[in-house]
């Protein structure tokens, strides 16, 4: 039987110990980084984001989904911003006026940001200006709030 000899083994070890006093800190640097990371990315909440879509005339028919949906989102604590994506060509007064007060209530507890896809016309922008921040591309269509009325004429009385 062959006996190991333990001078031999620790002479063939000497080169590998060099090798990681060289490098060890380096070694302790990107297990640190490592760790932190891991920490960082399990313990810390991550920021949620709620991104609503509006893209169709807002009337009697679906005020109502969209004012819940923003209520929602105010009463919500997860949720840390929100992002309105506008493609609308406007809609009702009273609808169009329900959900940009809807908004500024939102606005007050959560930043909101609205992105204007290729049309926010007339109560679409009404309601975009209910936002922290307006995001538009330089070919949107961004229409402006007017209502056409008639006066009666005076004529003699």
């Amino acid at each position: 039987m062959k006996k190991l000899r333990l001078d031999k083994l620790g002479k063939n070890l000497m080169p590998v110990q060099k090798h990681f006093r060289k490098y060890a800190e380096l070694y302790l640097i990107v297990l640190g980084l490592l760790v932190g990371f891991w920490i960082s990315s399990s313990f810390i909440p991550q920021p949620i984001i709620a991104l609503v879509h509006l893209e169709t005339s807002m009337g009697e028919n679906n005020v109502d989904e969209i004012v819940n949906t923003l209520r929602a989102l105010k009463d919500n604590r997860t949720i840390q911003a929100v992002v309105l994506s506008i493609n609308s060509p406007g809609g009702e007064a009273s609808s169009v006026e329900e959900i940009y007060l809807t908004l500024v209530e939102l606005r007050e507890k959560k930043p909101v940001v609205v992105n204007i896809g290729n049309l926010a016309a007339s109560g679409a922008y009404y309601i975009s200006a209910g936002a922290n921040y307006i995001f538009a591309k330089p070919s949107s269509n961004v229409g402006g709030i007017g209502v056409i009325s008639v006066l009666p004429e005076s004529g003699p009385t």
